[in-house]
């Protein structure tokens, strides 16, 4: 069931930014692309309510809750009307065309494939660290993963209000060096009840990266190879998961989890200083520039 409904997560996700560049002018996909955020986060955070508070009051509903949640999928997913979209003057273009932008962009795949599998330290260790280390309850720990996606929503609220402000590289830069603070406090301070604090501040960065990253590419690919290209970037994003998810079981085995957080805390830091650059090139990339790389034989 997981892994049908993260296939059709994929697909929707491809279809839904090719129709947002499609429909979005191009000085709001920010804005846009915070919106999206919001309302990704608000399903994340009532899908943990509905099923903790069900798992936890009534099991035996469980199953009929996932079928309503179903049902509301596939009303919502018929379109309400139809979309038109010009398709005039678009030039063919092929597999080898968003191979070309992949590699123009690769830094900064290569960046948010590093970050994100920094973030995935939080869900393999948190249970750990919770249970083993601060000996406290299910409460706090549900607190802990809640509060990532309470940051997600808050950041994209803040991302729609200074949509534009976020479109600095020197920005970007400082919100992933801040992150490398969260990391080390996470590892330092043994305060069980402040550590919801820092994943919602971690959220809220994310949304805060996410938003400007997310819109760039948005507005450089073309619309006829923005799916495939999505595709792809979505492939390599998020391969790190399982990879990094492995790399951490096994180095538990050695290192305790305070000493895994202070050295992706101190990783951060050090991806921190290339990701203004890498930011800042794309920032000055021009659509002007794709069209040169697409044209090269």
């Amino acid at each position: 069931m997981d892994l049908i409904s993260s296939i059709f997560s994929l697909i929707s996700s491809d279809i839904f930014y090719t129709l947002v560049k499609n429909l979005v002018e191009s000085e709001y996909l920010a804005k846009a692309m915070s919106v999206e955020t919001i309302s990704t986060a608000l399903s994340e955070i009532s899908g943990i309510l509905i099923g903790g508070i069900s798992a936890a009051f009534s099991p035996s509903l469980f199953p009929d809750l996932l079928l309503l949640t179903s049902l509301i999928s596939i009303i919502l997913s018929f379109p309400s009307s139809e979309i038109r979209t010009n398709r005039k003057n678009i030039v063919e273009l092929i597999y080898s065309h968003v191979f070309r932008i992949i590699r123009f962009i690769l830094p900064a795949l290569i960046l948010s494939l590093s970050l994100n599998g920094v973030f995935i330290a939080l869900y393999v260790f948190a249970a750990g660290l919770f249970y083993d280390v601060f000996h406290t309850g299910a409460l706090t720990y549900t607190t802990f993963v809640l509060s990532f996606s309470l940051g997600l929503l808050l950041g994209g609220i803040l991302g729609h209000r200074f949509s534009a402000r976020l479109l600095n590289a020197k920005y970007f830069s400082i919100i992933i060096f801040t992150f490398s603070i969260f990391f080390y406090l996470i590892a330092i301070v043994d305060i069980p009840c402040l550590e919801p604090l820092y994943t919602l501040f971690l959220g809220i960065g994310s949304s805060l990266l996410n938003i400007p990253l997310e819109s760039l590419i948005i507005k450089l690919i073309p619309n006829k190879i923005l799916g495939r290209t999505n595709s792809l970037i979505t492939i390599f994003v998020t391969s790190s998961s399982p990879v990094m998810a492995t790399i951490y079981g096994l180095l538990s085995n050695f290192l305790s989890i305070k000493t895994i957080f202070m050295l992706l805390g101190t990783l951060i830091l050090i991806i921190s200083i290339p990701a203004y650059f890498i930011f800042k090139r794309l920032l000055l990339t021009t659509e002007d520039d794709i069209r040169r790389i697409l044209e090269k034989s």
